[in-house]
């Protein structure tokens, strides 16, 4: 089990730190951590992720971050509809 550390961003803008295996750590997994560590709770399906310019809807939050190829250090931004 690889630990990696990504960075979130919320759409309040504020930086949360989550910590997770990349091969089991889904989007969803990312908002359920925000939530836990001060960050707004989110409406399911009221969100986006943006990572380095791409998006990711609902249909990619059940998808683990290796499988998005999303690599830590890559801030994750939650865009809100």
């Amino acid at each position: 089990m690889q630990q990696s550390q990504f960075t979130v961003k919320s759409p309040e803008g504020q930086s949360h730190k989550v910590q997770g295996d990349p091969s089991v750590l889904t989007l969803r997994d990312v908002i359920g951590e925000v939530g836990k560590t001060g960050g707004q709770r989110l409406p399911q399906g009221g969100v986006r992720f943006r990572v380095a310019g791409k998006e990711y809807r609902e249909q990619d939050f059940d998808r683990t971050l290796t499988e998005l190829g999303i690599q830590p250090g890559t801030p994750i931004e939650i865009v809100a509809n």
